[in-house]
């Protein structure tokens, strides 16, 4: 089975996007065969990817900023123009597909609003221009209304529920939420006229089972240099890390582009401290799932320090990791990072310190939720297409 990915979204080796990318690398096969449109953005020849070309087709293809609306409250209207490029962009890559085989699959990882709008547009022209392909569709819902709670929904909850009920009308698209929370959320969106499901989590590799090693590791940050992520508050953690942890070692790994200068500030004195204290490991840039899994397999703990407003709603794939790696996780329980931990774990907690005790027991027979998340995530993929009409 060929199988495509249109993810506009990877314009950098970070976040989700690279993740999907390196699972569908390291996962495919001579009987599944990937083919990733990325940005343009995208370094193809880069470090991080080198690796990745010979097992997976990437090919640079979308033009646009895919986060140019992100965090942003305007108008339906105030995207047109962002709108029809993608539009274009998308049709002209299935019809690319249909040139190659009269069969296509389709897997859409991440959608705002914006691009939910765009693909509609782009799979509307390419159906009638293209009777005779058969396409098989599947979205993968991640964002929603209420994870922009921190700005404001005066337009965005009006703008997702037009963009994703038109993208509904398509009888080739299969929809599929990352969690329990957000698949409620489109249930809500689509006025429950839609069928949904959630799909496995792509952040556990095959080769990532767990092992009881050492737990020598907190893990204090990972991911994108953020304010509404703790980025800022580092300093104090690693203060307060050094004046009473003997036992373990702290590790911060963060990819930074920003020109913040309070970012580049807490970078330039994070540096500085690693350097005088033995137990304070910094690491900048992107983690290859390899040592990704290294790390995580050795620590103990993971500390978040996200904010409550920011992330009340809005989901972190750190949890999968924390659970899957049978993790402590410390984090504010107004967040839901806490509340999907406790679906996943049945877990107890300390209350008082905000830290959640992995009962990992507990959820790998009895807990149908957990058994949903951590099933194979490509064998999972290849059964929605094979079982499409």
């Amino acid at each position: 089975m060929r199988i495509s990915v249109l993810d506009p979204g990877l314009e950098k080796p970070a976040g989700h996007h690279m993740a999907l990318l390196e699972y569908l690398a390291d996962n495919s096969d001579q009987e599944n065969i990937v083919d990733y449109y990325c940005s343009r953005n995208l370094d193809i020849h880069s470090g991080a990817l080198s690796s990745y070309m010979s097992k997976v087709s990437i090919q640079p293809t979308f033009s646009g900023n895919f986060y140019q609306y992100y965090n942003k409250d305007i108008k339906y209207t105030g995207a047109n123009a962002y709108v029809l490029s993608l539009a274009e962009e998308y049709f002209q890559t299935l019809s690319k597909l249909g040139r190659f085989s009269n069969k296509v699959n389709v897997l859409l990882p991440t959608l705002l609003w914006e691009h939910a709008l765009a693909f509609d547009q782009g799979l509307q022209r390419f159906k009638k221009e293209s009777p005779e392909v058969q396409i098989n569709i599947v979205v993968l819902l991640m964002f929603s209304p209420v994870s922009f709670v921190h700005i404001g929904s005066g337009s965005l909850e009006l703008n997702f529920k037009m963009a994703f009920r038109a993208l509904a009308n398509h009888s080739e698209i299969q929809f599929y939420a990352s969690d329990q929370e957000t698949m409620d959320e489109y249930k809500r969106i689509f006025n429950d006229e839609v069928s949904l499901g959630l799909h496995p989590c792509f952040l556990i590799n095959k080769n990532s089972e767990c092992v009881k090693l050492p737990k020598t590791y907190v893990i204090g940050y990972l991911g994108d240099a953020k304010e509404e992520k703790g980025f800022l508050l580092l300093l104090d953690l690693v203060d307060e890390f050094v004046s009473n942890e003997n036992q373990h070692t702290l590790l911060i790994q963060y990819t930074l582009e920003s020109s913040c200068p309070k970012l580049l500030a807490v970078e330039r004195q994070l540096t500085s401290k690693a350097a005088c204290y033995g137990n304070i490991e910094v690491v900048k840039g992107y983690l290859p799932y390899g040592k990704l899994h290294n790390y995580l397999a050795n620590s103990a703990q993971i500390m978040l320090n996200y904010d409550d407003i920011a992330y009340r709603n809005k989901t972190s794939g750190i949890v999968w990791l924390a659970v899957h790696y049978a993790i402590s996780l410390t984090c504010s329980k107004n967040t839901w990072m806490w509340r999907e931990y406790v679906r996943l774990t049945g877990t107890t907690n300390n209350a008082k310190k905000n830290v959640l005790v992995n009962a990992l027991a507990l959820s790998s027979s009895s807990n149908k939720y957990y058994l949903k998340i951590f099933s194979p995530y490509l064998p999972w993929l290849v059964s929605r297409f094979s079982s499409a009409p």
